[in-house]
């Protein structure tokens, strides 16, 4: 097996790009921490880190991680840039939010304490939201009683009632400014012109949405064994190219720096899974994405002479995916965020806003969620403090010419982990079936790894 053929996990521990251990620990089981000075501590944390990350040139390198042209270019200035802001963000605080009804122990959650609940209760909520967006009038009314959570140019952290941090929306990296984002655009433009569609019969059936999308990394839905997609194998090609590109490697970096310091048990235990999976595959079955099994693209479709269109998903949970961590949501794209696309978080009654270059990592498996535009919630009844970003709102003639398969408009890059890889490796055995054939339970413990998931924080 030659270097291209090793699985490589892109901004883990242990890779070309990794910077260390986690920020964050608590000491002993079920204590919290001490928010102000965590935040103070990490914020120094970051600024010294950054001083001590090497330049591309510096890094060791191998034939995938490869920083080289304008990527390189971008990368280093960003990299400089980030020195002297994040040195001063060590003023800036956190944007804390409690919601004193929302509790993570409270969440919909399966008897087995794996995934989201049964089906007919999600058709069920499902089923209410589709028609609750039918009634314009109505759904504006209801959006508009939700909190609404304006972008801020610092960390926003959502705690339910038990101070757990269940919602984290991360600041801006300056490095991954409109160049960036550009560079990274012309990537996936590439990927989806070289390779073939995915057919329309399976994107109509998307519940997401019927836009463009494909989902790369392991799958042990249906089978004891892990697997590829089709669509993966069959362009694993042009996968590789992106997956080699130094602006992905930068997007999967940050989020699994992002997921170490502020949820580092729930990223211990995805490296836990990690190893099983290499210990029993030879190092085959692993993941590539960070601490993340799967990722998925999803943008939209350029259509000539005509303004670029956005991603934007109906109600939908994530419910094959684990319960008790988080999934990590990327947003690309030029597109004036302040108005259009922010997420709708149904159980825990939240509107965020999301703009390019900003991480969501939230509990997708158990919260429908879904986008709207603000003219969908904001009834003017109430004054909201907008902040938008510089240089995102409208798409200029440098930003669509060169894309010839994808709109340049909203989309997103999300990094999930499906419940049916943490069964095997948690239970010691291939399925939940043969670990019941063996005398297990079958189950997990919702509300242990809830606990530990999703850290808790004393507010002073």
């Amino acid at each position: 097996m030659n270097n291209r053929d090793q699985p490589i996990a892109y901004g883990a521990p242990g890779s070309t790009l990794d910077v260390g251990g986690s920020f964050l620990q608590s000491e002993g089981s079920g204590t919290g921490i001490d928010l102000r000075h965590f935040l103070f501590d990490l914020i120094g944390d970051i600024s010294d880190l950054w001083d001590e990350l090497p330049y591309p040139e510096e890094a060791e390198q191998d034939d995938r991680v490869n920083l080289e042209g304008r990527a390189e270019r971008n990368l280093r200035k960003g990299q400089e840039r980030s020195r002297s802001r994040l040195a001063k963000k060590k003023k800036a605080e956190a944007n804390v939010i409690r919601l004193a009804e929302v509790d993570a122990l409270d969440l919909p959650v399966s008897s087995t304490g794996w995934t989201h609940k049964s089906g007919s209760y999600r058709r069920c909520v499902k089923n209410e939201l589709d028609t609750l967006l039918q009634d314009i009038g109505r759904t504006q009314f209801v959006l508009s009683q939700l909190r609404h959570i304006p972008f801020i140019r610092a960390p926003t952290m959502v705690l339910d009632a038990a101070n757990r941090l269940i919602v984290l929306r991360s600041f801006e990296f300056e490095y991954m400014d409109q160049n960036f984002m550009m560079s990274l655009l012309q990537r996936l433009d590439t990927l989806f012109t070289k390779s073939s569609v995915v057919p329309t019969a399976e994107r109509e059936k998307n519940v997401r949405g019927k836009f463009l999308f494909c989902i790369m990394g392991w799958s042990r839905s249906y089978s004891p064994i892990p697997t590829r997609g089709i669509w993966e194998t069959k362009n694993s090609r042009f996968i590789e190219e992106f997956l080699d590109s130094g602006e992905f490697a930068a997007v999967c970096m940050e989020m699994s720096r992002i997921l170490e310091r502020w949820f580092p048990k729930y990223a211990a235990r995805c490296a836990a899974s990690n190893e099983w999976w290499k210990s029993r595959t030879q190092g085959f079955v692993a993941m590539k994405f960070g601490y993340f099994f799967n990722c998925c693209v999803n943008v939209a479709e350029a259509t000539p002479g005509t303004p670029p269109a956005d991603v934007k998903c109906g109600p939908h949970v994530d419910y094959k995916n684990i319960a008790g961590g988080v999934c990590a949501l990327y947003v690309i794209g030029f597109f004036n965020h302040g108005e259009r696309c922010w997420l709708v978080c149904w159980e825990t009654q939240l509107i965020i806003e999301i703009p390019p270059g900003i991480y969501l990592l939230y509990p997708s498996s158990l919260v429908f969620h879904w986008n709207a535009d603000r003219r969908e919630f904001y009834t003017g009844d109430t004054q909201m403090e907008m902040v938008t970003t510089s240089n995102w709102e409208l798409p200029v003639p440098e930003n669509t010419s060169p894309l010839r398969r994808i709109s340049s408009g909203r989309g997103s890059i999300v990094f999930f982990n499906q419940a049916s890889m943490f069964q095997s490796s948690e239970l010691d055995s291939a399925s939940v079936e043969m670990a019941k054939s063996e005398g297990k339970s079958g189950g997990t413990d919702y509300a242990a790894k809830a606990n530990e998931g999703y850290t808790s924080f004393h507010l002073l």
